[in-house]
């Protein structure tokens, strides 16, 4: 059994104006008679910035489709209501043309009532037609029809201030006109101010030199006026900065006020104690993501790995291993004591036995939000020197980790865990994490290893597909009980999961394919080798045409050290040294030593071990790199969490399908 998984709408608005006027532009400003050259038109602008533009979306010919351009404000969409007696046409660099060559049209337009206070339409004749063509526009039956000139006519509209929800714009002509865009000047919003607030923090109690941050909730929850003001009540225990950061000083306790302006002038306020101690910090924690799903459920092995982590003797004082278990839709009685199938359970190694923190509500391991959880707590309630955080279940490289089977196999997209992280670190203000593994398998990518670069210092996870019993986890946890030093504790993973395996020199058999890798990366140097990689691309893109993008993927990505067996073309998987060696030896595609041997050179200081078994796992380096073989997996070559830009262009240009010739 393997870790594996075949894995324009109407601007909401209020007129309250209290006149209507209307306007041409042969009244209030020059008239520019070149109609084809809107660029160098005049016109009245609105003398306010806070407006939307919609124009016309010109590649489409149906009338169909606006093109918004919003600033500053928030918007629900503008919609065309309808166009009578007349088809609308695209025309190229022109604009809308509303009316056909034997009659006019009429274009409607809605607005609710809350934020518009003014529409202005660019509106000019059709060439050919007479000089003046009649515009009648209406709203809240105000209106008169006005001339519009051989230049670009600007029309703008106040509403009357009434009991409707809205206004309708109507413009017609009798003959057929032009219709540029539309402008709509908003108000400013009505000030909504709070009637209270309440402050939260993950946690009352920081270290010297600790700090956390502290969060406003308003009453009403649509209050606009959320200007806060900060004290400590004890500057001298604790400070807070503007944006509500508490950092500690030193031993004491301290009362953080926050203050935000009422309607009456008179202030909302809320407090917040925060205690700061001299507490020892820890030397390492370890923190474990445990989503057994079904490799626990049908094979216990979550509970197989807990039982190695409770064997190892020596636990000292400053180390801890902490653990969220859930998942799964049935646990082994081993640690019913700690564990519910009926919860997500917190528990913690304590002299060989494990001790329940909490056991909290059922939840999807697959969700930003409970990952978040986990890491906010797992942090504040253990702090720790070093920390070091595991993933483990199913891995399916971009397609992401830890499936929970009592919520329909849901996983955590590696995009939910790159968001997870940053709205960890954000929200407490910690420093890098020591490291980060992925007990699951295909997880050492690239892309992946980027995004985990600004949250940990070092990362250790497989090219391959894991066996189902994953890593060996007595082999390094007493590594972490001696203190050793990260790299020490890292390779002992490795080395601790190849030989349980079989060693490096295993040959196939029944319960293993001799094809185990396991890596360390230091992540510290990601940096310097994605620019390596995406500017040996650059060059790369220079080669690859839309005609030989077949060759491409034949002779060089199909000859590239492939990953997860037969389903290589599912994953898309492929190592990313053996893909420079490959490249380099192809005369067609070659972007020049130069380039490759830069990104060798960096990947060599991004290194730190590589341990792989050597009948099957050849030609795995370290590292894989994600190329689509398919339009279904093509979607992740644009993902957000790749900051790759020029191999995912690459990609996304040349992608298709690869049948793989590489020779083991």
């Amino acid at each position: 059994m393997r870790k594996s998984r075949i894995l324009l709408p109407i601007l909401c608005s209020v007129f309250m104006l209290s006149a209507c006027s209307v306007r041409s532009s042969n009244n209030n400003n020059s008239v520019n008679d070149d109609t084809t050259n809107t660029d160098q038109t005049k016109h009245l602008d609105i003398p306010n910035t806070y407006k939307a533009t919609i124009e016309v979306n010109n590649t489409k010919n149906d009338g169909t489709s606006w093109s918004t351009i919003v600033s500053d404000f928030q918007y629900s969409g503008i919609e065309l209501n309808s166009v009578a007696g007349a088809q609308i046409f695209g025309t190229g660099e022109k604009a809308m043309r509303i009316g056909t060559s034997s009659k006019g049209g009429t274009l409607s337009f809605t607005f609710e009532k809350t934020v518009v206070k003014r529409a202005v339409l660019y509106v000019s004749p059709f060439e050919g037609d007479e000089t003046h063509v009649k515009v009648t526009t209406t709203a809240n039956a105000f209106g008169e029809t006005i001339d519009v000139g051989d230049g670009e006519a600007l029309y703008y509209d106040c509403f009357n201030d009434d009991t409707d929800d809205s206004e309708k714009l109507t413009i017609s002509s009798n003959k057929r006109f032009y219709l540029y865009k539309v402008e709509l000047l908003l108000k400013e919003p009505d000030p909504i101010y709070p009637t209270s607030i309440s402050l939260s923090g993950a946690t009352e109690e920081i270290r010297k030199g600790g700090s956390v941050q502290l969060n406003v909730k308003f009453t009403p929850t649509t209050t606009n006026q959320t200007a806060v003001t900060w004290t400590s009540s004890k500057p001298s225990v604790a400070t807070v900065t503007d944006e509500g950061l508490v950092e500690g000083v030193t031993t004491g306790e301290t009362i953080i006020t926050a203050k935000a302006k009422k309607e009456d002038n008179t202030y909302a306020e809320a407090t917040y104690k925060v205690t700061v101690n001299d507490k020892t910090i820890d030397d390492w924690t370890i923190l474990i993501y445990l989503c057994g799903s079904d490799l626990e459920s049908s094979g216990g092995y979550g509970t197989a790995d807990l039982k190695e982590i409770a064997a190892v003797n020596n636990q000292p004082e400053g180390v801890n291993v902490v653990i969220e278990a859930g998942g799964a839709s049935s646990w082994k009685s081993a640690y019913s004591s700690v564990i519910s199938a009926n919860k997500l359970n917190r528990f913690h190694l304590a002299n060989k036995s494990y001790v329940k923190d909490e056991q909290i509500t059922k939840a999807n391991m697959g969700l930003t939000s409970t990952l978040q959880s986990f890491l906010e707590w797992g942090l504040t309630t253990y702090p720790a020197e070093k920390t070091g955080v595991i993933f483990w279940n199913h891995g399916g490289g971009q397609y992401g980790v830890c499936y929970d089977e009592n919520f329909g196999d849901d996983n955590l997209t590696d995009n939910e865990v790159k968001t997870a992280l940053g709205n960890v670190y954000s929200k407490l203000g910690i420093q890098k994490l020591e490291w980060v593994g992925y007990d699951a398998c295909l997880m050492q990518l690239q892309e992946i290893a980027e995004f985990n670069s600004p949250y940990f210092n070092y990362m250790v996870g497989a090219q391959e597909s894991e066996a189902g019993a994953g890593w060996d986890y007595d082999t390094w946890i007493d590594d972490v009980f001696a203190k050793k030093d990260t790299e020490t504790i890292l390779k002992a993973i490795c080395t601790g999961f190849i030989n349980d395996n079989g060693g490096v020199n295993a040959t196939g058999g029944y319960y293993y394919d001799a094809d185990q890798t396991l890596s360390v990366l230091n992540l510290q140097n990601m940096p310097a080798y994605k620019q390596a990689w995406e500017d040996m691309t650059a060059q790369l893109m220079t080669k690859i045409t839309g005609s030989n993008a077949s060759t491409f993927r034949k002779n060089v990505i199909g000859k590239t050290k492939p990953f997860a067996g037969s389903d290589y073309s599912y994953f898309g998987l492929f190592d990313a040294q053996h893909f420079l060696t490959i490249l380099g030896n192809n005369d067609t595609f070659n972007p020049g030593s130069t380039y490759i041997n830069a990104v060798k050179e960096a990947y060599q200081d991004l290194l730190v071990y590589n341990c792989v078994q050597k009948e099957a796992a050849h030609d795995a380096y370290g590292l894989s790199m994600f190329f689509p073989t398919n339009s279904s997996n093509k979607k992740f070559a644009t993902a957000t969490y790749s900051n790759f830009t020029n191999w995912n262009s690459l990609c996304t240009s040349y992608y298709g399908s690869v049948s793989s010739t590489y020779s083991a």
